[in-house]
């Protein structure tokens, strides 16, 4: 018999620090991590969250995860033996606005070229996240991520919650949830990504 989904969440103050989304099935007696979102740095407040998991299903066996050998929890999970498994989704961890910015500069160039081909446009973006606007450039392949001025021109506009920009930047499906235009965007966030961010990528 399964559970549905169950959420736990560290708070300091006002902030959350960290969360986990699992379910699990209580025949089998197996815990299935499908979200693992926390600030960086906070790794510990994972554990404090998996024993707690651990106080209130005190019948599970096993906790199940997916996450590739080079995530900041991969270690840490295997040590409360844990087993990877392909069963649930990817998990991953939030970060810090600057680290963001820096990494997303990676992740798309590394997107550009991988569908330069089809794309073949001299292209901005103007996407209005939250209280973290940005202007993505596309000129010949190279990408150029920046803060937007106050006379800026675009020939996108796309709004959405910074929630909403980490989801498409780790599994894609924006194409999906906004009518985009352009093959940049699309490029950029339509497909699905599987994108782990370990410790040493920022």
């Amino acid at each position: 018999m399964e559970w549905s989904k169950e959420i736990l969440l560290v708070k300091d103050g006002k902030e959350t620090v960290a969360y986990l989304i699992y379910n699990g099935d209580k025949v089998d007696k197996v815990v299935n991590l499908e979200e693992c979102v926390y600030q960086a740095g906070d790794e510990e407040a994972i554990l404090a969250l998996l024993g707690d998991i651990k106080a209130r299903k005190h019948n599970i066996e096993s906790i199940c995860f997916n996450g590739a050998c080079s995530h900041a929890l991969y270690k840490l999970l295997l040590g409360w033996k844990a087993e990877k498994t392909q069963i649930t989704t990817n998990m991953w961890k939030i970060i810090d606005k600057k680290s963001l910015l820096l990494k997303l500069r990676d992740v798309f160039t590394q997107r550009m070229a991988r569908y330069g081909a089809h794309i073949g446009e001299n292209h901005t973006i103007f996407l209005q996240c939250g209280e973290m606007d940005l202007l993505i450039k596309n000129y010949d392949g190279i990408v150029d991520i920046g803060q937007p001025s106050h006379d800026i021109y675009y020939n996108e506009q796309v709004k959405c919650s910074e929630a909403e920009l980490i989801k498409w930047l780790l599994n894609g499906g924006a194409a999906k949830e906004i009518e985009a235009k352009s093959h940049l965007f699309q490029a950029l966030f339509g497909n699905s990504h599987y994108q782990f961010w370990s410790m040493d990528s920022f």
